[in-house]
């Protein structure tokens, strides 16, 4: 668990990437000319992602953390757990059913609603598999 947003931002920001990416995998079902109803991370990995949608996911990512520094005290910052924010974020702006809004420790000041709120400010993303890579539908 990485609680060290203020005290440590890199590495914050690298185990929130590696989470939302994981997530990304393990949500997403492949829906390309081999359609399976298996999940992408049962094929690929982050290392199979195309160059261009990695910087692309690093970018929301980012845009997502710096929204953050706006939003929250900083005391919510030195309790945001990059993983589960990492998680969250991708579930909650793709509207999966969970992620932010139902996590019950970020009930106070509606900390969970504020970062819904900034979440849904982008865009669902969607992710197909090609048999070798991983790219933006």
């Amino acid at each position: 668990m990485s609680k060290d947003f203020n005290s440590n931002p890199s590495n914050w920001f690298d185990n929130f990437v590696k989470a939302y990416i994981v997530c990304a995998l393990w949500s997403s079902t492949n829906e390309g000319d081999q359609a399976t109803s298996e999940n992408l991370n049962g094929q690929y990995d982050g290392d199979d992602i195309e160059p261009a949608t990695y910087f692309d996911m690093v970018a929301d990512c980012a845009q997502f953390a710096t929204m953050m520094l706006e939003a929250l005290t900083t005391e919510e910052l030195e309790e945001a757990d990059a993983a589960q924010y990492g998680h969250d974020f991708w579930l909650t702006r793709n509207g999966h059913g969970a992620g932010f809004w139902d996590r019950r420790e970020l009930e106070a000041n509606e900390l969970g609603e504020r970062l819904t709120k900034l979440s849904k400010e982008f865009p669902e993303y969607d992710l197909v598999g090609d048999g070798e890579r991983v790219s933006k539908l």
